[in-house]
């Protein structure tokens, strides 16, 4: 095989008419489908190390978003905002384990979204309200209070959770995806 064929799989890289490189390949998306996901480059070089890098996160099991975004409250509504810095967008590929437990939620969701009936606003979120919509922001810390003091862990933070989380996994073997 030349030096420029990527065996199937890989996903694809060529250059356009602009002059730019383009890579795509086809990728896990948070929805649980394979969609095409196109990057770009200045050479053949970067396109090709940006479509490796999708392709490899795809494998192991980390779905690409279509962007990395939180829920904010503003003007009394909620809305979707880009992270506070660069470093807030790493991702971790998920153990197998949580990989069920997230997949068990889907199915929990489903059986949600058919109860909403009309009802359901489709969010694209991993969790959600019963009818779809993101959650409040402060009721959701409000309830992981709740349950923090019913486990007996009354000073914890749902931040040192997620920094808990992410120290675990990197211990574990799971490293930074950038």
């Amino acid at each position: 095989m030349s030096p420029t064929r990527r065996a199937n799989g890989e996903g694809t890289v060529y250059k356009r008419q602009d002059g730019r490189w383009e890579g795509a390949a086809f990728v896990l998306t948070s929805a649980g489908v394979r969609e095409r996901r196109r990057v770009y480059g200045r050479t053949r070089e970067e396109a090709h190390r940006a479509v490796t890098k999708l392709v490899r996160q795809s494998h192991q099991g980390l779905p690409v978003a279509a962007t990395a975004q939180s829920v904010e409250r503003f003007d009394g509504q909620l809305h979707f905002a880009p992270p506070k810095t660069r470093r807030s967008e790493r991702s971790i590929p998920l153990p197998d384990e949580l990989k069920k437990v997230l997949l068990d939620h889907r199915a929990r969701q489903e059986v949600e979204r058919a109860a909403a009936g009309p009802q359901w606003k489709e969010s694209g979120l991993v969790f959600t309200t019963m009818i779809g919509t993101p959650i409040e922001p402060n009721e959701f810390s409000r309830y992981f209070r709740v349950l923090a003091a019913k486990a007996g862990l009354s000073n914890v933070r749902l931040h040192d959770l997620r920094h808990t989380c992410a120290s675990m996994l990197l211990a574990k073997g799971s490293r930074p995806v950038w």
